[in-house]
């Protein structure tokens, strides 16, 4: 049975990039958000911290980066 404590990054503002890399609402690739049910803790928190790190590079939900993508 999997441990759902980690909450998703989902903020409602499904999106994505105009290549379809990420999401511009929660920066998580259609690859995550869909095993995000599946995922165990440890896999959720790796998820966390990608986006954390994608956030930091593409600077925001608006930012200039993640849509020349």
């Amino acid at each position: 049975m999997f441990d759902h404590k980690i909450e998703s990054p989902c903020i409602g503002v499904c999106s994505y990039s105009e290549c379809g890399g990420y999401c511009l609402g929660c920066y998580r690739t259609p690859e995550e958000i869909s095993g995000w049910t599946l995922y165990t803790v440890d896999e959720r928190k790796k998820v966390v911290a990608s986006v954390e790190h994608r956030k930091k590079y593409y600077g925001g939900i608006n930012g200039s980066r993640i849509k020349s993508l």
